[in-house]
């Protein structure tokens, strides 16, 4: 029963990572000519919170699976961090939202995001789990609170 939950949410997860490679390439191949709408850019934002918010639910678990299940998680969510980071950073460039003036706790938020990527791509059991979980929180609220002003900002304007 455990299984199959665990299954189903590494589908749901899974197709995540897909929509956030697809959107990584679109970014990298299209950054320098583009200029994304609002909409858009609120929609990738919302698509790496929902991604974030997956890794600090299996980091939360990571210790009560089995050794492959373990490992296969780890490598997801480091894959996912990776992503999250590079789309963010490849969105900078042309999105109507400028992350690169939002802080996590005094640090710019892209820079974070890299130090994070780092100690995904460590070995799980060299990193601190509760520590990790509260900066992707601290990630993941400074990205709500950007997605909540840039639509009340555009609500406005319209």
């Amino acid at each position: 029963m455990i299984e199959d939950a665990i299954e189903r949410f590494l589908d749901r997860f899974e197709s995540l990572l897909l929509r956030q490679q697809r959107t990584a390439a679109f970014l990298l191949t299209e950054s320098e000519s583009l200029t994304i709408p609002l909409e858009t850019t609120v929609d990738i934002l919302k698509m790496n919170i929902s991604v974030l918010e997956s890794v600090s639910e299996i980091t939360g678990i990571i210790y009560d699976v089995d050794d492959y299940l373990r490992e296969k998680l780890w490598s997801m969510c480091s894959e996912a961090i990776s992503w999250t980071s590079l789309v963010l950073i490849s969105m900078d460039k042309s999105a109507s939202v400028f992350l690169h003036h939002l802080n996590v706790k005094g640090s710019p938020l892209l820079y974070t995001l890299e130090k994070l990527t780092y100690d995904m791509h460590r070995d799980y059991q060299s990193v601190e789990i509760g520590t990790l979980q509260k900066k992707i929180e601290d990630i993941i609220r400074v990205l709500k609170q950007q997605v909540d002003l840039t639509i009340r900002s555009y609500s406005r304007v319209l």
